[in-house]
């Protein structure tokens, strides 16, 4: 089935009849040629979902909310130098479809930008991602931050992560044994994270952690990290 994203706030104050926005009606109703009585899916990408039935007028008629099935096992936030160019989509986009509690683009000293990139367009990645694979709940893109402001913003998380080539251990040794409900892994630019920011991790309560003999590229390592992750903790395989 057809299914479409519209923010909750939209959804709850629509009376059952939803308005399409232009964009909106131009994808359902001219991309995808859904004609009036035709039947779709709408979610809030917060974990609500309608049947809806196509309208004349643009307007979507919509059922009684149901409630979608969480993603089950651990929540990962994954904190991450943002990449060059396209490779930021493809990191967005996969770590949507691995299953990512949360976002967090972060600027390290090596970090080959240091902008407010493009908040807009990494939420409309994300939306689509989500979209496309049904992931009940989409996962917010946060403002980016410093590394030194991501060591405080995530200091109460249960199971902190940082990524280092350099580490004694693998990612599988430095896991717990026990189940993990939250966990954040941080990783770094192009370059690498240096001493300096790998020893503030340390002390911050990070467990280094590599994640073989191959350097992975920046839009790789928190890939890799958090299917692994999904798949020892969650429902991912």
């Amino acid at each position: 089935m057809t299914r479409v994203l519209i923010p909750a706030d939209r959804v709850y104050a629509c009376g059952g009849r939803l308005k399409l926005e232009p964009e909106e009606a131009h994808y359902l109703l001219h991309v995808l040629r859904l004609q009036p009585g035709a039947q779709l899916e709408v979610r809030d990408g917060r974990g609500g979902a309608w049947n809806a039935t196509v309208s004349e007028g643009a307007v979507l008629d919509l059922s009684e909310r149901t409630a979608l099935p969480p993603l089950v096992g651990v929540g990962v936030v994954l904190a991450f130098a943002p990449p060059r160019g396209g490779r930021m989509d493809i990191l967005l986009e996969k770590a949507t479809e691995l299953g990512a509690s949360a976002l967090q683009p972060i600027w390290a000293a090596r970090s080959v930008r240091k902008d407010s990139g493009n908040p807009g367009r990494w939420s409309r990645v994300v939306a689509a991602a989500a979209r496309q694979c049904g992931i009940p709940v989409v996962p917010d893109v946060a403002k980016p931050m410093s590394f030194d402001e991501a060591l405080l913003a995530y200091a109460g998380v249960e199971l902190k992560l940082v990524a280092a080539p350099t580490a004694a251990e693998g990612l599988r040794e430095v896991l717990p044994k026990g189940p993990v409900e939250q966990a954040v892994v941080l990783t770094g630019p192009e370059g690498g994270l240096t001493t300096a920011e790998l020893e503030a991790a340390t002390a911050a309560g990070f467990r280094p952690f590599h994640l073989g003999t191959a350097i992975l590229r920046a839009e790789t390592a928190p890939l890799v990290a958090l299917a692994l992750l999904r798949h020892r903790y969650g429902d991912l395989g």
